[in-house]
């Protein structure tokens, strides 16, 4: 098996060219945000404090 390079190319480096969501108003928006934060496993106290804030 041989070892696989750590190299990047040009294409990894590059930043994206479309946005992963659109959205038109205040509350999409924070409904992905609060969504976002669920995905990445934040704690529920840290969930409370930012919908208390929206």
């Amino acid at each position: 098996m041989a070892r696989r390079k750590n190299a990047l190319t040009i294409e990894d480096l590059a930043p994206q060219s479309q946005p992963l969501y659109i959205v038109d108003d205040f509350d999409s928006a924070a409904h992905l945000f609060l969504r976002d934060g669920k995905i990445r496993n934040i704690s529920e106290h840290t969930q409370a404090f930012l919908s208390a804030g929206i």
